[in-house]
């Protein structure tokens, strides 16, 4: 019975699949003798072209139909400005916390976190401390003194804030 059931799934898979011929070749835009009066919509192959030559879009149209390439971003005038008094910020920071750390008996562990806000016409309109720090009073009278005296060209920074922050020791 198995025999039979089995003989038959497999008659039925061989006739299913490999029982018809397969479709004959698309070919690209050739009159046939349906479209004796119809124009054709492109020029028919010549004797040099290939399958594979057929199959490709021309050269011309494949360039025509690329995007364009995007333009670069314009360019950030504020990105030097801000790593150098970054730079210059952090340098002072640190020797505030050094400064302190020497006269100390005790090991002096903490962080700060400062924010430069400037407004749309380039003036520094805030600095403070973004959070209560855990450094002792001396050291952040200290940093907010530095953070206040180190200049900033505000004009190439228009509508900026930065946040600095120092975790202290290193």
């Amino acid at each position: 019975m198995r025999r039979a059931l089995m003989a038959g799934i497999l008659m039925g898979i061989g006739i299913g699949c490999g029982g018809t011929a397969p479709p004959p070749p698309m070919t690209p835009d050739v009159p046939t003798a349906d479209d004796a009066g119809a124009l054709p919509t492109s020029v028919p192959p010549t004797a040099t072209d290939t399958p594979d030559a057929a199959v490709a879009p021309p050269a011309s149209t494949a360039s025509a139909s690329a995007p364009e390439p995007t333009p670069p971003p314009p360019e950030d005038k504020c990105a030097p400005v801000a790593l150098a008094y970054e730079k210059s910020l952090r340098a002072k920071l640190r020797q505030c916390w050094l400064d302190a750390a020497n006269k100390s008996k005790d090991r002096i562990v903490g962080s700060a976190k400062l924010i430069l806000e400037i407004d749309n016409s380039g003036k520094v309109i805030g600095q403070r401390f973004a959070e209560k720090s855990d450094l002792p009073a001396p050291i952040q009278k200290c940093m907010m003194k530095a953070f206040k005296a180190e200049p900033i060209d505000g004009k190439k920074c228009d509508m900026k804030t930065f946040t600095i922050a120092e975790k202290f020791p290193r």
